[in-house]
C-alpha cells in the first residue's frame, strides 16, 4: 500500500513538474546541443513512466530498512551536497575525482581502484562533457584567484606605464553641434 501511495504523490508531482516543462521552460537561445529545454522534459518523462511502473506493479515486499542503510543513504546525500558545493570552488575534474573515490570507498571498493575510478570518471567525465557533448564546465575557482592575484601584482610592478595610451597622431572629434528647433528646423 505504501508503494502506490509513493507512486501517486510522484505522479502528481510529475504531472506538475511536467507541466513546467513542457510549457513554461523556453530560453531564446540554445547554448549546448540540446538545449536548455531538453533535460526537464526527458526528466518529467522518466518520472512519470516510473512512477506509472510502480503503481500498476508495486513491490510485495514490507519497507523494513536496516540501520547501516539508513546511513549509507545519510552519507550519500552529505556527499551529494558536498559535491554541489565544491564544484565551482575545485573544478569539475576534481570534484568529480573526489565524490567518485569516496563513493567507490563507501561502496567497498579498495583505496586504489576508487582511486583509479575517480581520476577515469573526472578525467573522462570532462572530456565527454568539453569534448564531445561542447558543454563549458567550471575552471577551479582557486586557479582563478591565483591568475588574477598575479595580475594584480603585475599591474602594480609597473607605475611607470603611460597613463594615456592614445596614438598621438589622432586628432580629436569635431566639437561643433546644431541645435533644432521644434519646427524642425536648424538654428
Amino acid at each position: 500500500m505504501a508503494d502506490r501511495i509513493f507512486a501517486g504523490v510522484l505522479l502528481i508531482v510529475t504531472l506538475a513538474y511536467g507541466a513546467i516543462a513542457f510549457t513554461a521552460i523556453s530560453a531564446p537561445f540554445q547554448y549546448d546541443p540540446l538545449g536548455p529545454e531538453s533535460w526537464p522534459r526527458i526528466l518529467a518523462v522518466v518520472a512519470f513512466l516510473c512512477g506509472l511502473g510502480i503503481l500498476f506493479r508495486p513491490d510485495v515486499q514490507g519497507l523494513g530498512v536496516a540501520k547501516p542503510t539508513w546511513v549509507r543513504l545519510v552519507a550519500m546525500l552529505v556527499l551529494l551536497l558536498a559535491y554541489a558545493e565544491l564544484y565551482e570552488p575545485l573544478g569539475f575534474i576534481a570534484s568529480t575525482f573526489l565524490f567518485a573515490a569516496v563513493v567507490s570507498v563507501m561502496l567497498g571498493a579498495r583505496v586504489h581502484h576508487a582511486a583509479f575510478f575517480g581520476v577515469a570518471a573526472g578525467g573522462l567525465g570532462y572530456l565527454l562533457c568539453v569534448v564531445l557533448l561542447e558543454l563549458n564546465l567550471p575552471e577551479p575557482a582557486i586557479l582563478e584567484m591565483d591568475w588574477a592575484q598575479s595580475d594584480s601584482v603585475d599591474d602594480d610592478a609597473a607605475p611607470d606605464a603611460p597613463a594615456d595610451t592614445t596614438p598621438a597622431d589622432t586628432t580629436p572629434a569635431d566639437t561643433t553641434t546644431e541645435t533644432t528647433t521644434d519646427e524642425g528646423g536648424t538654428d
